[in-house]
């Protein structure tokens, strides 16, 4: 059974991400609605914004990643490591969530709105939609490496006019999303769109 619609309430208590970056994300996944493709996020905690995502495109095939694991792969060269408690940066293990009822809770939460979800660390089961295209991606990882990687296998399996909206861009806590985008970008120059603050958008032409 999928949402009906999209609770901004409802969402709020179930996300990190703060209200302007949910009804801009909202926003620009009502634009793709008329596009062919499959939607996935890549980083879904307790599946606020996954559940937003499947309100606002009840008809499309929703993919959810998340290992539980919380932040696995941070860079000293590329990301920034926490260094006292007041700090803005990272550690491992950030945003991770323990106790099997709590994650049984979510994948539960997902299941009944229709997603298909993947546990897991993304590497291990992206093979498992490379023959999809996608209309729109969304990512919320934090880390240069996995938005590297996120970036290397969606954007060429977005349509036309399909979106990549990054979470956390331009945010001084987690430089690598930046880096990331601009790495990857380097050769293909393609134009990097703002949205609420902290959040930016890439679209295939």
């Amino acid at each position: 059974m999928r949402y009906t619609s999209f609770d901004i309430q409802r969402t709020l208590q179930l996300s990190v991400m703060p209200k302007d970056r949910l009804l801009a994300l909202a926003t620009e996944a009502s634009k793709v609605r008329v596009l062919l493709g499959d939607v996935a996020e890549l980083g879904v905690y307790r599946g606020g914004s996954t559940l937003l995502l499947a309100a606002v495109l009840r008809n499309k095939i929703v993919h959810a990643f998340e290992s539980f694991e919380g932040l696995i792969d941070l860079s000293a060269n590329h990301d920034r490591l926490r260094q006292t408690a007041s700090d803005r940066g990272h550690l491992p293990g950030d945003f991770s969530i323990a106790g099997s009822k709590k994650i049984e809770k979510i994948e539960k939460r997902l299941e009944r709105a229709g997603i298909l979800f993947y546990r897991g660390r993304f590497a291990a089961r992206k093979d498992e939609i490379a023959s999809r295209s996608f209309c729109l991606a969304h990512f919320d990882a934090d880390t240069y490496f996995t938005a590297k990687e996120f970036l290397e296998f969606f954007y060429p399996r977005l349509v036309h006019g399909g979106r990549i909206i990054l979470d956390d861009y331009g945010w001084k806590a987690t430089p690598g999303v930046e880096r990331a985008v601009a790495d990857f970008n380097a050769k293909l120059n393609i134009p990097i769109y703002a949205l609420a603050p902290f959040q930016a958008m890439i679209i295939k032409e």
